[in-house]
């Protein structure tokens, strides 16, 4: 694994956790309006049951991929800690943890955009090292 696929682990996460809870509430919504049917048949109730099971499933994917987050989150946070300049490690934090624009984080650390872009790449690049000696 190279850093950048590292760093990048939390945003991926997100977007996938983003998409779990647009279908949760999909199916959230068609289960009220299920039972505010009038008709209740026996097809309804097991399209119902259907939908309670994906209810369910959607909330534990969705508890996994939290559990995920931590664990990226963590995961970027001990290799971060091993570089060495101060500055470099808090842009990759704002940048890969906090999902931060590099505009937010140069208002932030009080530095251009251009120097918060350099501090993350020489992150990267430093991570890319550590992460070849290590294998």
């Amino acid at each position: 694994m190279q850093a950048k696929e590292l760093l990048n682990m939390p945003a991926v996460i997100n977007m996938e956790i983003a998409c779990a809870h647009i279908e949760l509430e999909h199916y959230k919504k068609l289960a009220v309006q299920m039972k505010n049917c009038l008709l209740e048949t026996e097809q309804t109730r097991l399209q119902l049951k259907e939908v309670n099971e994906k209810i369910t499933e959607y909330k534990r994917l969705l508890a996994e991929k939290y559990l995920s987050l931590t664990e990226a989150e963590n995961k970027i946070c001990s290799a971060v800690n091993l570089l060495s300049d101060e500055r470099v490690k808090t842009a990759l934090k704002y940048r890969y943890i906090c999902l931060m624009k590099f505009e937010d984080i140069s208002t932030k650390m009080q530095y251009c955009v251009r120097q918060i872009r350099r501090f993350c790449e020489k992150g990267i690049a430093e991570l890319d090292t550590i992460i070849e000696e290590a294998i």
